[in-house]
C-alpha cells in the first residue's frame, strides 16, 4: 500500500493484521539522499529551536547557552551573525573535537570521509561568530 497517513485506513490494516506475530517485507526501495547543511544559529533561531524541539524557554536556554559558553563548548551565544567567516578552518574545529568520547568517533568519520560542508548561506552581522 505505501505510505498511509489516514488514520482509519492505518487501524483497518492493524485489524487485519489481527494477532500475527510476524510478517514478510515483499520488497523495499532505499536510495541515498544527501542535504547541505544547515546555516548555524544566531541567537533568535537558538531560541526558536529550543523552544520548538526542546520545549525550553528562552530564560532557560540562554542560561543553558551561557554555561556552554562559560565551559569552552560554543561560541558567544548572543549574536545576529549565522555564517562562519571564510576564514575559520572547520577542519581545525573538527579535529579538536576528535578526542571527546562522547562524539569523537563521529567526528573521526567525518574528517576521514570527507563528508562535513561549510555552510554556504547565512549573514554575517559583524557582531560574534555564529553558535
Amino acid at each position: 500500500r505505501g505510505r498511509c497517513f489516514d488514520r482509519g485506513v492505518a487501524d483497518a490494516l492493524a485489524a487485519a493484521a489481527g494477532d500475527a506475530s510476524s510478517g514478510i517485507v515483499a520488497s523495499s526501495i532505499t536510495k541515498d539522499a544527501s542535504r547541505a547543511p544547515p546555516p548555524p544559529f544566531n541567537t533568535v533561531d537558538l531560541l526558536k529551536t529550543a523552544s520548538k524541539a526542546l520545549r525550553l524557554s528562552p530564560a532557560m536556554t540562554m542560561k543553558h547557552a551561557e554555561h556552554l559558553y562559560l565551559d569552552g563548548y560554543l561560541s558567544y551565544p548572543r549574536t545576529e551573525t549565522n555564517k562562519f567567516p571564510d576564514s575559520m578552518d572547520i577542519p581545525k574545529a573538527l579535529r579538536e573535537q576528535t578526542g571527546d568520547e562522547r562524539w569523537g568517533a563521529y567526528v573521526s568519520d567525518l574528517l576521514a570521509t570527507n563528508a562535513w560542508r561549510r555552510p554556504k548561506k547565512g549573514v554575517d552581522a559583524g557582531d560574534h561568530p555564529p553558535i
